[in-house]
């Protein structure tokens, strides 16, 4: 499978396709990056900023995954997928900039 797909084209893949596909990336390379950037952006447009949400960013987690991670206040009970359009979606507790939690 072509490691360099469009979105529409992951958005089409079973899940089964998506993860033999993440399998091949190499992201420390910068494989999948524009792939999760782009459901990165549509995740913002879906959930926008909701109460208990301090922020919400893409990246690479422990082992190289690929992931959209939220950290929200604690205590709060934001719901958040697990997945979002084939990304785990990682909630962290943390606290605002000016030390509130």
């Amino acid at each position: 499978m072509n490691k360099n797909i469009g979105y529409k084209k992951w958005l089409a893949l079973s899940a089964a396709e998506r993860e033999a596909l993440t399998r091949s990336w190499n992201p420390y390379e910068g494989d999948g990056g524009a792939i999760l950037r782009e459901a990165f952006s549509r995740f913002q447009k879906e959930f926008g900023k909701p109460e208990g949400l301090i922020n919400a960013h893409c990246g690479l987690y422990h082992g190289g995954a690929l992931i959209i991670g939220v950290t929200v206040r604690r205590g709060s009970r934001l719901c958040v997928p697990k997945y979002f359009e084939g990304f785990p979606v990682v909630k962290m507790v943390g606290e605002e900039a000016n030390g509130k939690a």
